[in-house]
């Protein structure tokens, strides 16, 4: 069986015929690799991070989001979102990080019912320890595994699929 499809977003201009109940080898070839780096990175910068400084990756990304953030915080929500993890996973995340005296969380006032996370002090200076390893372990894994032409090549490519999903969701 087989289905007729016409991409939105013009990769292809001719309409072509594809099964709807396989991925043809060209699709397999692509999604694999595809699905393995998007779950291979996260594990491997996370174990890096936790054997060198006892940092998980989404220890790491929260603070860098809450960092990005500055004064104002962010929400639990957003912050959810941005991890890509459950309300209930932030809300053990940020307890920890709150435990180990690395962010605050308060009422917001604009909406009494969400929390607003910051850093306090001593998570700003948590960043600033921390940085230079967390960006040696990014150029290590993702940067520097690709010339400077072919990032820029590839980086379209990652920002239509970036907005695609973005879309979906």
């Amino acid at each position: 069986m087989s289905r007729t499809t016409t991409p939105k977003n013009g990769a292809a201009h001719a309409t072509t015929s594809i099964p709807s109940d396989r991925l043809l080898d060209e699709e397999l070839n692509f999604y694999l690799p595809l699905i393995e780096v998007s779950l291979q990175l996260p594990r491997v910068l996370s174990a890096k991070s936790e054997r060198a400084i006892g940092v998980t990756f989404t220890e790491a990304g929260a603070i860098a989001y809450l960092h990005a953030a500055g004064s104002t915080g962010i929400s639990m929500s957003e912050l959810s979102q941005k991890l890509n993890l459950s309300n209930s996973r932030v809300t053990r995340l940020v307890n920890d990080l709150e435990h180990t005296g690395l962010v605050i969380r308060r009422k917001s006032k604009s909406d009494g019912r969400s929390n607003i996370v910051k850093l306090t002090d001593k998570g700003r200076k948590r960043v600033l320890e921390q940085r230079p390893f967390h960006l040696a372990n990014i150029r290590e894994n993702c940067i520097q595994v690709f010339s400077k032409r072919e990032r820029q090549l590839l980086l379209p490519y990652l920002e239509r699929l970036r907005a695609h999903l973005a879309s979906e969701s």
